[in-house]
């Protein structure tokens, strides 16, 4: 994924109808977070037939696709907050001005630097402010829901490219099963040990252990210089064991999971 923020350039008018939209929306998200909350968190089916109707009379004003957009930005904050084991003991509130649009909410023109966006008072017309690399994004690849948000009292756009490479099938693997001391044993037959590095490796470990059994100034002052020479020979081991797995002419290189081992 590719993202641009660009500034978005209107008029006074339409910078305050833009304004007033990105506040009712909060104002719409704040509602669906308190009912989600006291609902349990249901799914958006549910949420939608306790919610939808009753918003839209209480935020006349306000599209109806704003409060399906409030809808779904509740339920994914609360996503969120539940994936990263935050405890929810209160409904959250949203506090800065931004609002998701999709292709309900707007439109690009032919010229691509002229985006139309539904407001409280209709549909207004922006200029993006185009430069070279964000022209030639618009001219060759589709772009995302773009976000329209406030920084420093003005208003930008988040527009996302999908810049994904797509990737042929598969048709030769190499399996790698990763090891001690053999750091790596090819599926092709290869192994690849660096006696060198292990043998270095040994002699840092034994003078680590050796300098913190002594505990003195000199000694931590020696212990701290072992460890960023030994953490910059095991990053220099890294890629050049990468680069050893790297020379095969599969397509696809399958590695061991060692997730569950410490």
């Amino acid at each position: 994924m590719l993202s641009f923020s660009p500034p978005l350039l209107c008029d006074p008018t339409s910078h305050q109808a833009l304004m007033d939209l990105m506040e009712a929306h909060g104002k719409v998200v704040n509602a669906a977070s308190k009912i989600c909350f006291e609902s349990g968190f249901p799914p958006i089916k549910e949420l939608h037939q306790r919610f939808y109707h009753p918003a839209r009379k209480r935020f006349p004003k306000v599209p109806s696709q704003v409060v399906i957009r409030a809808m779904h930005e509740a339920i994914a904050c609360y996503r969120t907050m539940k994936s990263g084991g935050k405890p929810i003991r209160k409904p959250f509130e949203k506090k800065n001005l931004s609002i998701r649009l999709d292709k309900r909410l707007f439109s690009l023109t032919d010229r691509k630097d002229i985006i139309r966006i539904t407001t409280l008072e209709g549909r207004m017309e922006f200029r993006l402010h185009l430069y070279p690399r964000l022209q030639a994004m618009l001219d060759r690849l589709p772009m995302a829901d773009p976000l329209v948000f406030v920084r420093g009292g003005k208003l930008m756009i988040s527009l996302t490219f999908d810049v994904a490479v797509p990737q042929k099938e598969p048709t030769t693997v190499l399996g790698v099963d990763l090891g001690m001391r053999r750091v790596a044993a090819c599926s092709d037959g290869r192994l690849v040990i660096d006696r060198e590095f292990n043998k270095q490796k040994r002699k840092l470990r034994y003078l680590k252990r050796q300098l913190q059994s002594r505990g003195t100034k000199s000694a931590r002052k020696h212990l701290r210089k072992l460890k960023r020479k030994e953490r910059n020979i095991n990053r220099n081991q890294t890629h050049l064991i990468a680069n050893a797995i790297l020379r095969t002419d599969a397509n696809c290189i399958a590695l061991e999971n060692l997730k569950g081992i410490k």
